[in-house]
């Protein structure tokens, strides 16, 4: 077997699906952004995420994440604003409409992933979880090693 061409497939398989379309959620770039977005909203006192912060939480680059927030600032899911103190810094927020989005997202996203995991074995999916662990670990190792 050509591990890294069934890795790739897989991926490529998954992709296919379109989740996003038939969950009736947003593109998962957005989807992820508008999630990553409510864990702070959520927060009584949090004044939002900056951009630079959501970019390292989502792990892409600060001009990808901004192109992603001014879609979901077009249609009407964010509101960014100014850091009072610091000029230059942006903070995002949700809307209401946004917060809805989220709420709908999560909603979506359990009830089929209930039904996905209705059809294994809980011994099969502790065993899948215990070897991608695993596998992490070894990541980890190897790159621990590995220069930036």
């Amino acid at each position: 077997m050509d591990l890294i061409a069934k890795i790739f497939e897989t991926k490529r398989d998954i992709q296919l699906l379109h989740f996003s379309e038939r969950l009736h959620i947003p593109p998962a770039s957005e989807t992820s952004t508008l999630l990553t977005i409510w864990s702070f909203h959520e927060k009584a006192d949090s004044c939002g995420v900056s951009v630079t912060e959501l970019a390292s939480l989502l792990c892409v680059s600060v001009p990808t994440v901004s192109r992603c927030l001014q879609k979901l600032s077009a249609k009407g899911y964010i509101v960014k604003t100014s850091n009072q103190k610091d000029r230059r810094g942006t903070y995002v927020t949700l809307t209401p409409e946004g917060e809805a989005i989220c709420q709908k997202a999560r909603k979506n996203i359990s009830r089929f992933l209930e039904r996905v995991l209705a059809h294994i074995d809980p011994a099969e999916l502790e065993q899948f979880f215990h070897t991608m662990d695993k596998i992490l670990d070894a990541v980890r190792t190897e790159l621990s090693g590995c220069k930036k």
